[in-house]
C-alpha cells in the first residue's frame, strides 16, 4: 500500500518546481482563474509553506481539487545533524526513496546552503561518500527548490524574513550515463 501511494505521490504534478509562466498554465488547464497560479506561487516561494492546505488564500474547494492532481512537498527529511558550529546537515528521502544530502553553513557575514542536483554523483573521488553510491539519478526543480525550503523552515521558521546569504550546488553537473 505505502509503494501505491508512493507511486501516485510521483504522478503528481510537483508545483515547487513550476516557475510563474508554468503555474499560470497548469491553473488555465484545470478551469481556474490566472490569479490562482500568484496565489500559489507566492504560497510555496514567498511563504515557503509545503502542504497545500496551508495555502489559506485559496479556497479550501480548490485546494481539496490541487490535492488530487498536485503536490507541494515530496521531500521527506530522514535525518537532520547539527553541530556545534551551528552546521546542519540534511538526509532527505526523495518519493522514490533515493537519498538527498543538504547541507546549511552558517558564518559570521553570511550563511550558506549546498542543496544537491543529483541523488548519488558520477564521480568517483575517493574522499566522498556520496561519489560511492554512483549516480542515482537527476533531481527535479521541485526536489530542488524543495530543499532550501526545507532548510531555510528549518532555520529561520515558515514564512519567516531570510537574510540574504548564498547558495550553492554541490553535486556535479549532469552527466550522461
Amino acid at each position: 500500500m505505502i509503494n501505491e501511494m508512493r507511486e501516485n505521490e510521483a504522478k503528481k504534478i510537483h508545483l515547487t518546481g513550476l516557475n510563474d509562466e508554468e503555474l499560470s498554465i497548469f491553473v488555465a488547464e484545470i478551469g481556474e482563474p490566472k490569479y490562482r497560479a500568484k496565489q500559489i506561487f507566492k504560497g510555496l516561494h514567498e511563504r515557503r509553506l509545503q502542504n497545500l492546505d496551508e495555502i489559506t488564500d485559496l479556497p479550501k474547494a480548490f485546494r481539496e481539487k490541487l490535492a488530487k492532481t498536485a503536490t507541494a512537498s515530496t521531500l521527506k527529511v530522514e535525518s537532520r545533524y547539527v553541530s556545534t558550529d551551528g552546521t546542519r546537515r540534511f538526509l532527505m528521502k526523495t518519493h522514490d526513496n533515493y537519498p538527498v544530502e543538504t547541507v546549511f553553513i552558517p558564518t559570521e557575514n553570511r550563511d550558506t546552503i549546498c542543496f544537491s542536483s543529483q541523488s548519488g554523483c558520477p564521480l568517483k573521488c575517493d574522499f566522498c561518500l556520496t561519489a560511492k553510491l554512483g549516480l542515482l539519478r537527476n533531481l527535479t526543480a521541485g526536489e530542488i527548490v524543495e530543499q532550501i525550503i526545507i532548510v531555510l523552515n528549518d532555520v529561520y521558521g515558515a514564512s519567516a524574513e531570510t537574510p540574504h546569504g548564498m547558495i550553492r550546488r554541490t553535486t556535479v553537473p549532469s552527466h550522461p550515463r
